[in-house]
């Protein structure tokens, strides 16, 4: 697979909490961005920013990217422009 342009394909991290009697919360539904792994880079995006690489983590503006779903997994489709930060 190829990212076209400056799409950035992810991974999202799903951060789970539980409490002290093992209930698990899910963490991120009430913040303001996102998590993941980059997958896929386009080449508009990795000239402008090249530490934009396949395995950099990323924090993501919520409502920015598009759920595609690929060989069973979860992925999302974001432009560059919506990566708030490379961790």
């Amino acid at each position: 697979m190829k990212a076209l342009k400056n799409n950035v394909v992810y991974e999202p991290i799903v951060e789970e909490k539980k409490t002290e009697s093992g209930i698990i919360i899910p963490g991120s539904q009430n913040k303001p961005f996102d998590k993941g792994v980059v997958k896929y880079v386009g080449p508009e995006a990795s000239q402008k920013e090249p530490d934009l690489v396949p395995g950099a983590t990323v924090l993501v503006s919520k409502g920015s990217s598009t759920d595609i779903e690929l060989d069973e997994k979860q992925l999302k489709i974001v432009k560059d422009e919506g990566i708030i930060l490379i961790l």
